[in-house]
C-alpha cells in the first residue's frame, strides 16, 4: 500500500499527508485551510466544536456546557482549532466569544452532509 500512496504521491494525481498514527489522501485542488477542516471534522470532539459554532459564536464556557466536554478537552480543542485558523475569537466584556472562520464556515457547509452520514 505504501508503494503505491508513495507513487500517486510522486506523479501528483493526490497528496498523501503521512503522521506517525495515520495516512490520508487529498485531491491535490484542496488546499491547506481546506485540508486542515477535513481533518477536524474527522475528529469528533472537534466536529462536535465547528457544528456548535456553525450556528453562532459561543463562549468558552458555553462550548463546555453544552458539549458536556471536559474544560481541559475544549481548551486544547480550541487551540488546535485557533492555531490553524479554522476558528477564531473576539472579545466581549471580557470574555473570549468563538467563531468559525468565514472560509470555515463555507468549507464544513460544503462537507456537512458527507460528514452525517459517516456519524
Amino acid at each position: 500500500m505504501e508503494y503505491y500512496a508513495n507513487k500517486l504521491d510522486k506523479t501528483k494525481v493526490v497528496k498523501v499527508r503521512k503522521t506517525s498514527r495515520e495516512c490520508r489522501f487529498f485531491p491535490i485542488h484542496i488546499g491547506p485551510l481546506e485540508k486542515a477542516v477535513i481533518v477536524s471534522l474527522r475528529k469528533k470532539s472537534q466536529r462536535k466544536i465547528l457544528f456548535l459554532l456553525q450556528r453562532k459564536e459561543h463562549s468558552f464556557s458555553d462550548i463546555c456546557n453544552a458539549l458536556g466536554l471536559a474544560r481541559s478537552t475544549v481548551w486544547v480543542k480550541l487551540e488546535s482549532l485557533e492555531k490553524r485558523d479554522i476558528v477564531g475569537y473576539r472579545y466581549q466584556r471580557g470574555q473570549k466569544m468563538f467563531k468559525l472562520n468565514d472560509s470555515t464556515h463555507q468549507i464544513i457547509k460544503k462537507y456537512q452532509n458527507t460528514i452525517k452520514i459517516l456519524e
